[in-house]
């Protein structure tokens, strides 16, 4: 826009671009609010105040997230004039004539096969709450081509009402296999109210603009039956590419039971969200069991805001989002896209070893809930492989490790180590199987020192390394998983207390901001000691904490500072070294 509208009526625009084109009658305005597209179409046109008033205000559901929440933006389609690319198209209605840009390779277009959609739904699967359908497959199979009505109500993310392509309701045991669904200008498929063990597998879901597939069941705590719960679908191995362009979740699934959402191949999906499970708040929510897990997210999230690729919200139990792969996120107009997104009053998710990269802005938000009613561990954000990942990932990583290093202040150790000295064990690690997070160990004499869980990309190659110490003297061979073990020759006493787990709640602050240090204590000696902790920045001592450590035991330690303007580097008595900006 060229500046924020005065009234939902209006779209102040900047110049030359929307004229009172010729032929305007059955224009379209697609306007990306923050959390939805409106659909709209331009009344008229002034050219030299360069304002277009939309023929109905664009005010919001409820009056909510309307066309005066954020500087939105548009574009304008359906005007012969503004054909431009190949595949595009438009009717005119007086001449009874289509206009067409045939793409590349397609010399005659009188020989193409065209078609224009003429009804709403293809196949309509629909039983009865006593007497539903029973073990109707499909397979092998094209759909093609359900129209969508114009969009002339406000909504959020709800697809246009009864534009749905392929739909199931109270139907048990059916299956949707190996077939293809594709170019329908509403929802693909909806598997919906009284739905039991339906499986959807080896599929291909392209084109659908309002969304590939929608799971539901019934929410309503108070009047719903228990004939109508949605329980045991399980969706594998399919591919969903350009869907939800249009305004819509490519894949949702809400008020569930025990729903398998895993294996699967997502790419250049649209808005809000790719992935979207869940349903409801805290109370009467009727979701639980619901895995989703070793799905693939490649270039996701066009033109989308404030949002995430994966979202999930309301209560659940025993619900697990798992070993996915997400990339390629795109980033949002007005807040933040990331990849994973615990959205209103989510509670009972359990999320981790999943693994990001090429990720335009954060990882992880939250939005009307608290994160301690979750679980979030072990999940990565890692550098761009040199190799692309699978299409579909099918198992976990099986790593080989080699060129170990045994490093102290990083470089090569010299023949004596004193004990407790801070040491670093480096190594290769390739990954010759799927991609995802796998766990690495460190040795010492052949037995289990430490272990780290460590995300891969499938054919590439990364580097681990472990941090330790050797704290009684003495020869050690050091290797990490199969790598040929290095000797370590460590003498001198053993320390009586070793700092580890430095972390800083900030590596760079403002002046003046606070900044909390913490570490853990050990006390290696068999009896209790009373001591002064050191806190140094830049190898100076500038606070300290007086701490009773039992003999044996392990404490945490904590520093609150407010540095200087400078580079800091901050230790915590013999402890690793971190930077502070």
């Amino acid at each position: 826009l060229a500046s924020t509208p005065s009234s939902t009526s209006e779209i102040p625009f900047k110049r030359g671009d929307i004229r009172s084109w010729p032929e305007m009658e059955d224009n379209r305005i697609v306007i990306l609010l923050r959390w939805r597209s409106a659909y709209n179409a331009i009344e008229r046109v002034d050219e030299q105040k360069r304002i277009a008033w939309l023929r109905t205000p664009e005010d919001g559901p409820g009056g909510h997230n309307g066309l005066l929440v954020v500087p939105p933006r548009y574009f304008v389609e359906n005007i012969k004039a503004l054909l431009d690319s190949p595949g595009e198209w438009f009717y005119d209605k007086t001449k009874n004539e289509i206009s067409y840009l045939a793409p590349a390779g397609l010399t005659n277009p009188n020989a193409a096969i065209l078609s224009v959609p003429q009804i709403n739904r293809l196949i309509q699967v629909q039983g009865e709450e006593n007497r539903p359908v029973r073990n109707l497959r499909f397979y092998n199979l094209i759909f093609e081509g359900a129209k969508e009505n114009f969009r002339t109500f406000p909504h959020h993310y709800e697809a246009t009402p009864g534009c749905i392509a392929v739909s199931f309701e109270y139907a048990h045991d059916c299956e949707f296999a190996n077939s293809e669904l594709r170019a329908c200008g509403g929802v693909g498929m909806e598997i919906g109210f009284g739905c039991c063990q339906t499986r959807v597998f080896g599929n291909r879901f392209d084109g659908l603009e309002q969304g590939a597939l929608a799971i539901l069941g019934t929410g309503d705590g108070a009047n719903g039956k228990l004939c109508q719960m949605n329980r045991e679908t399980r969706v594998t191995g399919n591919i969903f590419s350009n869907c939800g362009q249009g305004g819509g979740i490519t894949l949702s699934a809400f008020h569930t039971l025990r729903t398998t959402i895993s294996h699967n191949y997502f790419t250049k999906t649209g808005r809000p969200y790719t992935m979207d499970v869940g349903g409801g708040g805290l109370e009467g929510n009727s979701n639980g069991e619901c895995i989703v897990e070793y799905n693939h997210f490649d270039d996701v999230q066009t033109d989308a805001d404030d949002a995430g690729v994966i979202v999930v919200n309301g209560m659940t139990y025993n619900s697990t989002i798992r070993n996915n792969l997400i990339h390629g996120v795109e980033r949002g107009f007005f807040s933040d896209n990331v990849a994973f997104w615990f959205d209103n009053m989510s509670s009972g998710w359990r999320v981790e070893n999943n693994l990001y990269y090429d990720l335009e802005q954060g990882a992880m938000k939250t939005c009307g809930t608290y994160l301690i009613d979750n679980v979030y561990q072990n999940n990565f954000t890692i550098e761009p492989p040199a190799n692309a990942p699978e299409q579909f990932i099918h198992g976990d990583p099986d790593c080989s490790c080699s060129q170990l290093q045994l490093l102290f202040k990083d470089r090569p150790l010299p023949a004596v180590v004193q004990s407790g000295s801070l040491l670093k064990a480096r190594a290769e690690v390739y990954n010759n199987a799927s991609s995802g997070i796998t766990t690495l160990t460190l040795y010492a004499n052949r037995k289990p020192m430490q272990t780290q869980p460590f995300p891969i990309i499938r054919h590439n190659r990364r580097t681990i390394e472990f941090d330790f110490r050797l704290n009684e003297p003495g020869l050690y061979e050091i290797s990490i998983n199969e790598t040929e073990p290095q000797i370590v020759t460590v003498q001198g006493l053993k320390p009586a207390i070793v700092y580890d787990k430095l972390l800083l709640s900030e590596q760079r602050v403002l002046a003046g901001q606070p900044v909390q240090i913490s570490a853990v204590a050990t006390n290696l000696q068999s009896a209790d000691l009373q001591v002064s902790i050191p806190l140094l920045a830049n190898g100076k001592k500038i606070q300290t904490h007086s701490l009773t450590l039992k003999a044996g035991s392990t404490q945490p330690i904590s520093f609150d500072i407010t540095p200087q303007p400078g580079d800091h580097a901050i230790q915590v008595g013999n402890s690793e070294i971190q930077n502070l900006q």
